[in-house]
C-alpha cells in the first residue's frame, strides 16, 4: 500500500469532503495599471511584478512599487487565455480582471493543491460580448478538500513530474537551438552569392570523403603533405565567407587514433539518446495529465468500485499472510497506471492508541487535537 493510499484510508474513512471555491477562497479581480507608479523594467524602487492575463512570461506587464496580493495565491486568467491557472508564491499586482484566489484557511487548503485542482479546467463563459470569466462563475467550481497531509502528498508527486518535464525541455531545447544556429550560420555564410535554383546541388559525400577534425586534433592525428587527394581545410582557406584554395595542404597519410574513433561513436550515441528523450517528452506530459485526471476520479469516490480500479490502478500484488494473531501482517503492493508502484518516504504520524474492548477484540485510535 502506497503512502497516498494509506493516508486516504486513515484520514478519509468516509470519503473526501468537497467544497466550492467560493467557500474556501477569497477571490478578487485585478484592476487598472497603476500608471503613476509604473515601470517597464525592474528597478530597486519598482520591483513588484504587475501580472495580467497571459501564459508564463507573457503575463508579466511591468513593475510597480507596492503589491496588492502578498499571500500565496492562484491566479486564473479571466480574459484571452481564459482558465489558465498559475501558482504564485510571491507578492504581485494583478490587473485587467485577472482573478486571484487566496485560501481562507491555509491549514485546511494548500494554495499549491488548489492550483493543481484548477489546472487545465474549462469554464463556461458567455458567448455574447467579450468572453470573460468572472468571480461569481469561479466561486461555483467544486474542488476536493482532503486533509492537509493528503494534499501535501499529491502536490509532492505532481511537483516531481513538473520538475522532470522542465528539466528535459530545457536540455533538449538548448541542444536543438545550438544545432539549428550552427546550421543556419554555415548555410548563409559559406555560399551567400549562390542561389539554389541556379545550379545543381548534390551532397558533399557523393564527391568527397569528409572527416571532421579541428584545431589541436589536426596536429595530433594527421600528417600534412604538399600533394595528395584529400584536402585539409584550415582557417586561412575561409575568407569573407568563401573558400580560398590557393594554399592548401593534403592529409592522405592521416592516422586517426583509436581514442578519436571511440569519441565519435559516443557522440553519435549521445545524439540518439537526446532524440529519444525528445520523443518521450510528449508522452511524459500526457502521463502527468492522465495521473491528475485519475487522482481526481479517485478522490471523488466514496466506495472502491471497478470503474475507479480500472482507471487508477494497473495491478495489485497481494502476498501471503505472515505471523499469527495480533502480529499477522500481509504485504500489498499497488501499481498505479502511468506512474507504477510509488516508493513514498515514511510519513511520521501520531502514535496510535490500542484498546481491548473485550477479549480477542482490539480497537486502534488515532489521537487528534480539537
Amino acid at each position: 500500500m502506497t503512502e497516498l493510499q494509506q493516508l486516504i484510508n486513515e484520514l478519509c474513512p468516509n470519503g473526501v469532503e468537497y467544497t466550492t471555491v467560493g467557500e474556501c477562497c477569497n477571490i478578487s479581480a485585478g484592476g487598472d495599471v497603476p500608471k503613476d507608479r509604473f515601470s517597464k523594467e525592474k528597478t530597486d524602487f519598482y520591483s513588484i511584478p504587475i501580472i495580467s492575463n497571459g501564459i508564463g512570461e507573457n503575463a508579466l506587464y511591468g513593475y510597480t512599487d507596492s503589491p496588492k496580493i502578498t499571500e500565496n495565491a492562484v491566479t486564473v486568467a479571466a480574459r484571452g487565455t481564459i482558465g489558465y491557472a498559475e501558482y504564485r508564491d510571491y507578492p504581485y499586482y494583478p490587473i485587467i480582471r485577472l482573478l486571484s484566489l487566496i485560501p481562507k484557511n491555509p491549514e485546511k487548503l494548500s494554495a499549491k493543491f488548489l492550483f493543481y485542482s484548477l489546472q487545465g479546467r474549462e469554464y463556461p463563459v458567455p458567448k455574447s460580448g467579450i468572453p470573460q470569466l468572472t468571480a461569481p462563475n469561479i466561486k461555483k467550481e467544486v474542488i476536493p478538500l482532503p486533509p492537509l497531509p493528503v494534499q501535501s502528498e499529491i502536490v509532492r508527486i505532481l511537483d516531481n513530474f513538473t520538475e522532470l518535464t522542465a528539466e528535459l525541455t530545457a536540455e533538449l531545447t538548448a541542444e536543438l537551438t545550438a544545432r539549428q544556429s550552427q546550421y543556419e550560420y554555415y548555410a548563409s555564410n559559406m555560399f551567400p552569392s549562390i542561389k539554389k535554383s541556379d545550379v545543381k546541388w548534390i551532397e558533399l559525400g557523393e564527391v568527397a570523403t569528409v572527416t571532421k577534425l579541428a584545431g589541436f586534433e589536426f596536429t595530433k592525428y594527421v600528417t600534412y603533405s604538399d600533394t595528395g587527394n584529400i584536402i585539409a581545410l584550415r582557417g586561412l582557406n575561409v575568407k569573407n565567407g568563401h573558400l580560398v584554395l590557393d594554399d592548401v595542404k593534403y592529409i592522405d597519410n592521416m592516422k586517426l587514433s583509436h581514442k578519436y574513433e571511440v569519441e565519435m561513436d559516443e557522440t553519435k550515441k549521445n545524439i540518439l539518446a537526446l532524440r529519444e528523450k525528445l520523443d518521450s517528452l510528449a508522452e511524459k506530459r500526457q502521463t502527468k495529465e492522465n495521473f491528475v485526471k485519475a487522482v481526481r476520479s479517485f478522490m471523488e469516490m466514496k466506495t472502491l468500485n471497478p470503474v475507479i480500479l480500472r482507471e487508477l490502478i494497473e495491478k495489485i500484488e497481494v502476498y501471503q499472510i505472515e505471523g499469527t494473531g495480533k502480529n499477522r501482517t500481509q504485504r500489498v503492493f499497488i501499481h498505479y497506471r502511468f506512474v507504477g508502484c510509488l516508493q513514498i518516504p515514511e510519513w511520521h504520524r501520531k502514535r496510535k492508541v490500542t484498546l481491548e474492548s473485550r477479549q480477542g477484540v482490539a480497537v486502534n485510535y488515532l489521537p487528534t487535537t480539537a
